[in-house]
């Protein structure tokens, strides 16, 4: 038990020994790259030692009140530590990091080295150091005791290379559309006086230009302009190629900038707050150069072009390609003497002097969708299927007409009063589905007569001419409608005096008939 305890008391006293020799030997040395220096020591040589940057820095910081020269690897060989001067020519980002550890690093000789942006970083990290080199910005060589440095075609690229400079005093850059680095660079470098240009419709303007007009400037530029005229208060564009909506977008986003702008559209100018636009009479090449025009003006409501040498059929699907966005017009001819604008709400060919509209004459009248009221009374046409394309239709007349099919006319739901007596209408049927209408005229006409019983809404119904028992069917059927079923006079038997006929004779702009 005794020698146990002897065996004991040894390896505890052994162990001791040892971690009093390890805090001696910590306390007089370190330990660095697998080799051992004493912690005395003021200065150390190790150039005669392959020693790694990562050894180095364990080293320094252990050793901090030593001074110690070693050989720095760099670009396949090794520098002295000590070096003043350094020749150079390819740097890399790591290499320029390595040159840190040359503290009494002077110069740098770089004429032959085309890495630019190491260079400048080189240069930020030893502002001290002269770093020697020749560069081409925008194709101007400079070399770097440039002070004034004037570029017309710097790239956005190109822009971190004027930290190379260290006696830079003045900056004149154009061709660099990177504006918000550019003013970055103002501010954080008032020394070196920098000014720019912006380039916006192939025209340059300095950074400090308050008023500003430009043509045909693209989208981009005009944002960029936003960016890079900082004092900008009025910007003025001609034919700026963007879309309306966007125009109206950066306007609203700039309150303080008066921005206006203007479109020359077939050689008609328009403003961009226009609301009508008339190019009646000028030729155009096609409706979509008129589009693209057009979308420029975002508070566009009517188009006129009128004889611009455009088809109707052509014309109708630019109408409706745009009629959610602004109302396209143009004018139809209609025989040899009518013409008429399609957003017109009233035709009567008898006004127009033309006494003899025909079929052939009636076929362009499909495009005018907003008219309200129409005669077309004593001429001989038979086809009215232009009628389908009148939903605002409220007053019509084809009395004495050639007229046998009336289906088109369902379209017209709108429709309050209508003369059909002295046609050819051979079936009442379509007229019956006239929901709204108040004043039917069937005098001389011939068809079945039971459609029309179902218009309990009619308030006046003209239908002379008819068989007792046709006639007994209409009263009992419409008991609210006032029917007239005797041979009207020649002042048409009141049919003249009803609010409806004073309108539609007021919609066309005729004296009222008796």
């Amino acid at each position: 038990m005794k020698n146990k305890s002897r065996i004991l008391l040894i390896l505890e006293l052994a162990l001791l020994a040892i971690l009093l020799g390890s805090i001696l030997f910590l306390s007089l040395f370190v330990q660095a790259g697998g080799r051992v220096y004493f912690r005395g020591v003021s200065s150390l040589d190790l150039r005669g030692q392959e020693i790694s940057p990562e050894t180095y820095d364990t080293l320094s910081r252990k050793l901090p009140n030593c001074s110690i020269v070693w050989n720095v690897p760099f670009q396949g060989g090794l520098i002295s530590s000590t070096e003043t001067e350094v020749t150079v020519t390819s740097l890399t980002d790591e290499e320029v990091l390595l040159l840190d550890y040359l503290p009494q690093l002077e110069t740098v000789h770089a004429e032959a080295c085309t890495d630019y942006l190491q260079l400048a970083l080189l240069q930020q990290r030893h502002p001290e150091c002269r770093v020697l080199f020749r560069m081409s910005i925008g194709g101007v060589m400079l070399d770097q005791d440039s002070e004034t440095i004037s570029v017309s075609a710097m790239t956005p690229e190109e822009l971190p290379l004027l930290t190379c400079f260290p006696r830079l005093s003045r900056a004149e850059i154009s061709g660099c559309g990177d504006y918000a680095s550019l003013l970055a660079y103002r501010q954080s470098h008032p020394d070196w006086n920098l000014t720019y240009t912006v380039r916006l419709g192939g025209l340059d303007f300095p950074w400090d230009s308050s008023s500003v007009t430009a043509e045909n400037a693209s989208e981009e530029e005009i944002v960029q302009a936003f960016t890079g005229l900082p004092d900008l208060t009025r910007l003025h564009l001609v034919n700026p190629q963007a879309e309306g909506a966007r125009l109206v977008e950066l306007q609203q986003s700039h309150p303080d900038v008066e921005f206006t702008w203007e479109v020359d559209i077939a050689g008609k100018k328009a403003d961009w707050d226009a609301t009508e636009l008339d190019i009646s009479g000028i030729p155009v090449a096609s409706c979509e150069e008129v589009e693209r025009l057009v979308a420029c003006l975002p508070n566009l409501e009517k188009l006129i072009m009128s004889d611009c040498g455009i088809d109707s059929e052509t014309m109708a699907q630019f109408r409706e390609r745009q009629r959610d966005n602004y109302k396209v017009v143009w004018t139809v001819h209609l025989g040899s003497k009518c013409k008429l604008r399609t957003d017109e709400t009233s035709f009567m060919p008898i006004k127009q002097g033309e006494y003899y509209f025909l079929d052939s004459d009636s076929a362009e009248l499909k495009y005018c969708e907003d008219m309200v009221c129409m005669d077309l009374g004593h001429h001989m046409i038979h086809n009215v299927d232009f009628l389908a394309y009148m939903p605002h239709l409220k007053y019509l007349i084809l009395a004495h007409t050639g007229v046998r099919d009336i289906s088109p006319i369902t379209a017209c739901q709108e429709l309050v009063y209508l003369e059909v007596d002295w046609s050819e209408i051979k079936d009442y049927t379509p007229i019956a589905e006239l929901k709204s209408l108040e004043d039917l005229n069937l005098n001389k006409t011939a068809c079945d007569i039971t459609p029309i019983l179902k218009m309990t809404w009619l308030k006046n119904l003209w239908a002379p001419g008819r068989g007792a028992s046709t006639r007994e069917k209409l009263l009992e059927a419409l008991p609210d409608t006032r029917v007239v079923l005797t041979e009207p006079t020649p002042e048409g038997q009141g049919w003249r005096n009803l609010p409806n006929y004073y309108a539609m004779r007021d919609y066309l702009e005729m004296p009222y008939m008796k």
